[in-house]
């Protein structure tokens, strides 16, 4: 064997070993109506985001995974040549219309409650991104195979299999945290 192929695998699998997922994080409110407590306590339980079980919430984080991949064919094995892992997260969360004619003690609880919401929230973000590292990094270990057939359905296999995981440690984390009310996540 030549040092040219050599040198060839060994760039193939160095730069399928460095890539990392690219990660896109969109944040979006919701209108919240309302100048004191009960008020807004009615309202976001009137318009919070619904979740994929048709309840509302106080604010809902999303993420959806995407990957895709390219191989080389060749003396009868399919090899992976390349992976992107992409992972699209959004934060919807309410932001109350009237904060400013809120009194100081509301401004103050508020401002308590969406700090306590947001980290709930932002566990949710890290569980997705954990989920797009664990896919980027299995994706690429998946072996070569001996057509593109296989391979194809190893690598949609285990890029399933990373957004059940993933998907089921989310319903987890929601059970202990009481969806955040265990750690601090009260309306005013």
């Amino acid at each position: 064997m030549s040092v040219r192929p050599v040198l060839a695998l060994l760039w193939l699998y160095s730069s399928l070993a460095l890539a990392e997922p690219s990660i896109n994080i969109v944040t979006r409110f919701y209108a919240l109506p309302g100048t004191d407590a009960a008020a807004l306590r009615q309202n976001i339980l009137r318009l919070g985001p619904l979740g994929k079980n048709g309840k509302r919430y106080h604010a809902y984080t999303q993420w959806n995974a995407a990957w895709s991949y390219r191989w080389v064919q060749g003396r009868g094995q399919c090899s992976l040549q390349q992976v992107t892992v992409s992972m699209g997260i959004e934060y919807l969360l309410p932001k109350p219309e009237a904060y400013d004619q809120f009194d100081h003690e509301l401004q103050q609880r508020w401002d308590q409650y969406f700090d306590a919401l947001f980290r709930h929230e932002q566990h949710h973000k890290d569980i997705g991104v954990a989920a797009a590292r664990e896919m980027d990094s299995l994706l690429r270990q998946v072996p070569v195979q001996p057509d593109c057939a296989i391979l194809q359905t190893k690598l949609d296999e285990t890029a399933e299999q990373v957004i059940e995981k993933y998907t089921a440690e989310e319903v987890e984390y929601d059970r202990k945290t009481e969806h955040g009310l265990r750690q601090g996540v009260r309306l005013p």
